[in-house]
């Protein structure tokens, strides 16, 4: 028994150590240039998205829906200036 355990735990400790990740080439999944190009245009959409919003916002037909629903302007004007510090960076709430 102790012969048989000896004759497998060699070959299996060169199997193993010929076959691990050491010898593997780099390889991904997703190509980075793809992955970059899909980020880029994520971004570039949210962007436009946001640049929509705050478009949307300032135009006084929006203004006087809001107002007829009871939204006074003071919100919609903080609202405009939280989603202006969101696209901007880090909302500072004051």
């Amino acid at each position: 028994m102790r012969t048989l355990r000896t004759l497998l735990v060699g070959p299996l400790v060169l199997a193993t150590t010929l076959t691990s990740g050491s010898f593997a080439q780099e390889r991904h999944v997703v190509d980075p240039a793809k992955m970059a190009s899909a980020i880029s245009q994520r971004v570039g959409n949210q962007d436009a998205d946001r640049t929509a919003i705050r478009e949307a916002l300032a135009r006084q037909e929006v203004r006087d829906v809001a107002a007829k629903a009871g939204i006074n302007s003071t919100l919609s004007d903080s609202i405009a200036r939280i989603v202006n510090q969101i696209v901007q960076g880090p909302c500072t709430l004051s």
